[in-house]
């Protein structure tokens, strides 16, 4: 490629080593560095990794030049590489390795951490009151054991006690 430009103009140049699938959310800014915040010039990376600003004067003045992304950072994790460029010369170049890593998202708790907190109360007061809920639960078997022996016992003797007699239709 034959370019003509200027003496007094400087290119700036650069490509993005990355995956293919995260170029379409790549910028890259140009600021001056007395006043890193506010960029001269921004562009898009394209779809060969490339990047050109328009030309700026020969003037010795140092320039930032920033990586940035549309990446969410709550899904990735990510570095935002930047490099100085001072403009004596003809041109300089700048290559960024750009290498976004997923977030692992943590599951929302499950309804049983829900339950942990009852059920560590009721633990904590039935060990309180031990000297009234030990009696009571040595009895409970011995009262399941009673009421289904005498319910056993009073069903087979009469087993017809508490049916009724059918009433006798009349034919007219």
């Amino acid at each position: 490629m034959i370019a003509f430009r200027h003496v007094n103009q400087f290119e700036i140049t650069g490509s993005v080593v990355t995956d293919s699938q995260f170029i379409s959310s790549l910028k890259v800014t140009l600021s001056p560095e007395n006043n890193p915040d506010t960029p001269v010039f921004t562009t898009p990376v394209s779809v060969a990794s490339y990047f050109q600003f328009p030309s700026v004067p020969n003037d010795g003045l140092v320039y930032i030049v920033r990586l940035a992304s549309s990446l969410s950072t709550f899904n990735y994790h990510y570095i935002r590489p930047e490099s100085t460029v001072t403009a004596t010369g003809v041109r300089a170049h700048v290559t960024f390795k750009f290498e976004p890593q997923p977030r692992k998202v943590e599951p929302e708790p499950s309804q049983g951490s829900f339950l942990t907190l009852p059920l560590l109360i009721i633990l904590i007061l039935l060990a309180v009151n031990h000297n009234k809920v030990i009696p009571f639960l040595q009895q409970v078997p011995q009262l399941i054991q009673g009421v289904s022996a005498d319910q056993l016992q009073a069903q087979l003797e009469d087993p017809f006690k508490n049916k009724k007699k059918p009433k006798e239709i009349r034919r007219r």
